[in-house]
This record gives structure tokens, C-alpha cells and sequence, in this order.
């Protein structure tokens, strides 16, 4: 059995009582040392509370750890973010950044790839006999910074997400290995519903590790709802929730931190549950006890087991994986969801166009502007002079400066972006003849 569990532990400088609630993470560490094979934690950004949640990790068992160390940022802070904690030893490990490059003008959203280097790790693990060797992935998606996210007249990040989406699930066919046992941590800040998942789970060929557990059908009855997505109010898969004491009440609960796996040896996900989820009672730092959530994330803890399975009236066939519980979607629905991802990636590239136009546009205006400024100070004669000329100088850097991002935006963040979705819409057209031929 393999015990796995992905948490986005919220460690970034702004977030309330940050070493309080690091330090309360570290303890969920130690003490579950039977609990816990593999882990997964994501916003894992500072030096100083990652070594603290490694060193943790050791004490509670998980004694090997990946950091995957890309990205750049605040001091202290420059990285994926992304932490793996193993029991079994780490023989290898590598990390593919995604193409999308981002926003760098965006300052505010400095979580996206260009500061954090979003990406997915990976790794390979040696696990005991029982288990078997173990190709673990990790990844955390952009954040939606909107109420309507994967809309696209809202969602600014919905064609970026598509493309990492895309990019994970084939990194994932071409590194897992035919006799391992293929984990997939993964916060796409996106729910069941939306392309994003669906092209993991049915493009991607990934099982969801939640909708196939025991506890997801058990839920789903107590709960009286048709179909495991956690996307209502306190249900037991959302990690995402108003019982969280970050959260806003009132505010619904929505299920963007998965598990996901893939194997030809079937292993099966046999319990999937929410740990850590509700307000713990820990000292913050006036001194005064408080129910303070460990993250603004629940934890997500899945059981694996190796176990053969048969199809309903068949025969089991060695290597066949067609019939793997978790793996969503007939070919008619594979077929409307590459058409759909044709449509998105086609909307990707206009996007990226357009967004190339305004950033040539603005690198030659604020270029004008510098030009401008210098220039006036040629022609300034009284006897405020000098102080104007300084000024004028510190404006007109300013603008410099601006006119080079946008340049290096237009011909090298965008052209990357666009040359990625211009290689998945190739793709894609390719999957589409392969069909009707």
C-alpha cells in the first residue's frame, strides 16, 4: 500500500501568522509517521520554513526530499514552490517548466511562471516490494485571480492553464515508465467541471483518485448528489471550503487539489480523504489561542493498493489499461473535448496576437515618451534648471525601462507562449486525421 497526500501549505510572506501555522504543518509532519508514504506540497516558497518542513519530514519517516529549485522572486524565495517528501529512496528527479511565460508586467501576480517557474516535477522512487517503483509528479497551476475562472472573457490565465494542462499530461506519457506506478500531486486551481481537469483525465488517460475511492461513493450517497465532483458547500471532497477559517463565508467550496494516477499494473485508489481541514487550535503569535486554519487548503491523503482489475465481464489482459477505474469519457467524449481544446487554443493564439500588439505598441509609446523627456531638457533654461534636469532624467529612465520590458515582451515572453500553442493546435489537428484515417 502507498499512502500519498498533496497540500498547498500557503507559505508566502503576506499570509497571516505564516510561522505559526508552518510550525503546526511541520508538527502534522512528525507525528504521522505511519500515515504518510508521500508528499506533495506546493506554495512552499520560503527557505527558511522548507528546510523547516524537510527536517520535520525526517522525523516523521519521510527521510528523502526533492525541492525543485526554478523560478525566481522575493528574497528567500526564489522557486517552483514545489517540495517532494518520500519514504522510499529518490533515485531521480527533473523538473519541465511550462511554456507559457506569464505576465512580468503583472507585478501582483508574481506566483505565475515568470517569477515562480511553474512547471512539474518529477521523480523517480524506489518503492518496497509490495509497491514497486514509483514515478511521483507535482505541478501547481496558475491561481484564477476572478469569481468566473476558465471563462475567458474573465479569466486572463484560462489559455495558459489549457497549456500546462496539456503539456503535464504529455510529459507524463513520455516519463512514467510501463512498470511503475505513475502519481500525479497536482493543485490546477480549477474544478472537475472545467477543460483543464478533463484534459488530464480523458486526454491525459489519468484516473482522479477521489472519484474512484471508496469514500467518494460512500460521500456521494450521504450526500445525495449524482456524481463525486466535491463542488458543494462542506462536501467531504472539496479542499477547498468554508469550514476553512481563511475562507469567506458564504464563499463555495470547490475541489482543485487532486491525485491522480496511472498504471499498467492497475493500482487502485482505495481511500481518498480531507485531513486538516477545520480551524486547529494553536497559539498565534500575540500569545492568544485561536482557531487558525494550517493553510487555506485542506490537505488531500489517498491509499493506494496493488491490486488486479477486471472489467465486468472480461478478462483481465496484461498491460491493457483501457478499463482502469478513474479514467473518465468515451472516444465520442474525447472527440468533443479535443474539438473544444482546438477552439481554446485557437482562442490561446489570438489572445497572444493581440496581447503581442498592445505590448509593441506601448514599448514604442513609453520609447516616444523617454525620447520626449531627454529632449526637454536640452531646451530648459531658468534657474530651476538642474533640479528639472535631475527629474527629468529619473523620468526618463523610467520610461527607458518600460519601453525595454515591453519589447522583451513582445518578441520573447509572448513568442514563446505563442509558439507552444502553435505546436499543441499541430498536435491536436495531427490527432484529429490519425482518426479518420
Amino acid at each position: 500500500m502507498a499512502k500519498v497526500m498533496t497540500w498547498n501549505v500557503w507559505d508566502i510572506p503576506v499570509s497571516q501568522f505564516r510561522e505559526t501555522r508552518m510550525e503546526g504543518i511541520a508538527k502534522v509532519l512528525r507525528e504521522n509517521k505511519d500515515n504518510i508514504d508521500l508528499v506533495g506540497l506546493m506554495e512552499c516558497w520560503l527557505e527558511k520554513d522548507r528546510n523547516k518542513l524537510i527536517e520535520a519530514g525526517k522525523t516523521g519517516g519521510l527521510v528523502y526530499s526533492v525541492f525543485f529549485r526554478n523560478g525566481s522572486g522575493f528574497p528567500g524565495g526564489q522557486s517552483s514552490g514545489l517540495v517532494l517528501l518520500s519514504r522510499w529512496p529518490i533515485v531521480n528527479s527533473f523538473y519541465h517548466r511550462f511554456s507559457a511565460a506569464g505576465k512580468p508586467q503583472k507585478i501582483l501576480h508574481w506566483d505565475f511562471n515568470a517569477y515562480s517557474g511553474k512547471g512539474i516535477g518529477w521523480a523517480q522512487i524506489k518503492g518496497p516490494g509490495c509497491v514497486g517503483d514509483i514515478d511521483f509528479y507535482i505541478s501547481h497551476f496558475v491561481a484564477y485571480y476572478t469569481p468566473h475562472p476558465e471563462d475567458p472573457k474573465y479569466d486572463e490565465y484560462v489559455y495558459q492553464r489549457h497549456l500546462a494542462a496539456w503539456e503535464a499530461a504529455q510529459f507524463i506519457k513520455s516519463t512514467a515508465r510501463d512498470h511503475s506506478f505513475a502519481v500525479y500531486c497536482v493543485d490546477l486551481n480549477a474544478d472537475p467541471e472545467s477543460l483543464t481537469y478533463k484534459i488530464l483525465t480523458q486526454l491525459g488517460g489519468l484516473g482522479d483518485a477521489w472519484s474512484v475511492s471508496g469514500r467518494a461513493r460512500r460521500d456521494a450517497e450521504l450526500n445525495d448528489i449524482s456524481e463525486c465532483n466535491g463542488l458543494t458547500v462542506n462536501y467531504p471532497g472539496s479542499c477547498y471550503h468554508d469550514n476553512n477559517a481563511w475562507i469567506a463565508s458564504g464563499e463555495p467550496s470547490s475541489r482543485v487539489d487532486y491525485i491522480l494516477f496511472s498504471s499498467t499494473r492497475h493500482m487502485i485508489a482505495e481511500w481518498v480523504e480531507r485531513r486538516f481541514s477545520g480551524p486547529e487550535l494553536i497559539e498565534v503569535d500575540s500569545g492568544i489561542t485561536k482557531g487558525v486554519s494550517l493553510s487555506d487548503h485542506s490537505a488531500v491523503l489517498a491509499s493506494f493498493v496493488v491490486a488486479p482489475f477486471v472489467s465486468e465481464g472480461s478478462e483481465q489482459k496484461e498491460g491493457n489499461t483501457n478499463d482502469i477505474p478513474g479514467r473518465k469519457g468515451t472516444s465520442e467524449d474525447e472527440d468533443k473535448l479535443t474539438q473544444a481544446l482546438l477552439v481554446s487554443t485557437k482562442g490561446g493564439i489570438a489572445d497572444a496576437l493581440r496581447r503581442r500588439r498592445i505590448a509593441i505598441f506601448k514599448a514604442w509609446l513609453f520609447c516616444a515618451i523617454a525620447i520626449f523627456v531627454f529632449c526637454i531638457s536640452l531646451f530648459w533654461r531658468d534657474s530651476w534648471h538642474t533640479v528639472i534636469v535631475i527629474l527629468q532624467y529619473f523620468v526618463g529612465v523610467g520610461f527607458s525601462l518600460s519601453a525595454y520590458t515591453y519589447f522583451l515582451i513582445a518578441n520573447v515572453t509572448i513568442p514563446d507562449e505563442e509558439s507552444a500553442m502553435m505546436f499543441m493546435l499541430t498536435s491536436l489537428k495531427l490527432r484529429e486525421n490519425i482518426k479518420f484515417c
